[in-house]
């Protein structure tokens, strides 16, 4: 019973400062010590622990003064990290803020899980197990996600096609990020914190780019089998394709390796393919100067600064969201006011990072850049919606 209200002060105690870390900012300054103090603060959970470890990892049990001292060691060094990651993100923009409460709780969740097994007297498999995964936040070497729910190249059903490879490539960097030495790979500045968020959009955006390529590169294949292409009617689907059960599995596996078998294309759905990819190519541009400005740029200290490249990266996730829908609308059959829709939304996001860019800082020439992919992306979605209304 002592160990059991032990366990209910720490596990309450550790959920008041994860409650703390996530509550809306006060303002501030970060720390002095920054990443430093988290790291230290980490080590020190670690070493308790493995305190925790020793006494229940076999043998006679600890007393009940023994156990309620480790764990209030383990409590007072969590709530001490959660208190470190809070000061050094002191004063910072709404994401990094996010990206600090999502780093305490993957820090502390697995000591709250680790904590709430002891009253239960568990086996010395299962604490270790618990140790373990405590550790393993710290310091992994390296990814151990199923491949099916982490990695790239993993074979997709066809029935998920739309949802593109680069989710995986995502879902994998999140679980990294929650289980993989998160403390170490934490940036708790905005600048950095921000330049993550942005690169890995514009990861997503190259990704849907990379599978246009592909689905252009099968298309052909196929053409040059002697494969007949359908045509487009006027509702903008395709005719002349097998469609949902025209295709074996061994015919799916060649047409990309996830099950998903898009055959040779019409040449309306080439020309589409063509002139999607015209818009899309400076759209990502766009992203990718604004990203690089980000930190060759000197960063202007303030809510001001921060604001004006917080709102840069709104912009830029929701171009991500209509790449996404743009890159799944080219699979036939097309549906040509769905992708319409998409394109315009694709380059009303690059118009507005060109003209909502930060005014202060950029290095020579990236404002001239920006607005020429904006304009470029602009006139490409201007002729692709052209052309998908004679489709319709």
């Amino acid at each position: 019973m002592a160990t059991a209200a032990a366990v209910d002060e720490a596990v309450g105690s550790l959920k008041a400062a994860l409650a703390a870390v996530a509550a809306p900012a006060g303002g501030g300054v970060p720390a002095a010590g920054g990443g430093g103090d988290v790291k230290a603060a980490a080590e020190r959970l670690r070493a308790a622990a493995a305190k925790i470890g020793l006494m229940w990892g076999g043998g006679a049990p600890p007393s009940a003064d023994e156990a309620a001292s480790v764990i209030s060691s383990l409590a007072q060094d969590a709530q001490a990290l959660c208190a470190a990651i809070a000061a050094a993100v002191a004063g910072g923009g709404p994401t990094l803020r996010a990206d600090a409460a999502a780093l305490a709780r993957a820090c502390l969740q697995p000591a709250i899980s680790l904590l709430s097994s002891l009253p239960s007297n568990p086996p010395a498999a299962s604490v270790k197990q618990g140790v373990g995964a405590i550790w393993r936040v710290f310091a992994r070497p390296r990814c151990a996600l199923p491949p099916t729910a982490a990695h790239p190249g993993a074979p997709l059903p066809a029935s998920a096609r739309t949802h593109h490879t680069h989710t995986h490539t995502h879902a994998h960097a999140a679980g990294c990020r929650s289980g993989c030495d998160a403390v170490g790979r934490a940036y708790l500045d905005d600048r950095r914190c921000l330049f993550r968020h942005l690169a890995t959009v514009h990861t997503v955006l190259a990704d849907t780019l990379r599978e246009m390529a592909e689905l252009g590169a099968h298309a052909a294949q196929a053409a040059d089998s002697g494969s007949g292409g359908g045509g487009m009617d006027g509702d903008g689907d395709s005719e002349g394709r097998g469609g949902g059960g025209g295709a074996s599995g061994s015919d799916s596996e060649e047409g990309g390796g996830d099950g998903y078998d898009a055959g040779p294309l019409s040449p309306e759905e080439a020309q589409i393919l063509g002139m999607t990819t015209a818009l899309l190519t400076p759209a990502a541009g766009v992203v990718h100067a604004l990203s690089r400005a980000l930190l060759a740029a000197p960063w202007v200290e303030g809510e001001e600064g921060t604001q004006a490249w917080e709102s840069t990266l709104f912009h830029a996730k929701a171009m991500q969201r209509a790449f996404e829908d743009a890159g799944a609308l080219l699979y036939p059959p097309i549906d040509t006011r769905e992708l319409s829709a998409a394109a315009a939304a694709i380059a009303n996001c690059a118009d507005v990072l060109a003209e909502e860019a930060p005014a202060e800082g950029l290095p020579p020439g990236t404002a001239e850049a920006v607005a020429a992919l904006a304009a470029a992306a602009e006139a490409a979605a201007a002729a692709l919606a052209d052309r998908l209304r004679q489709l319709q």
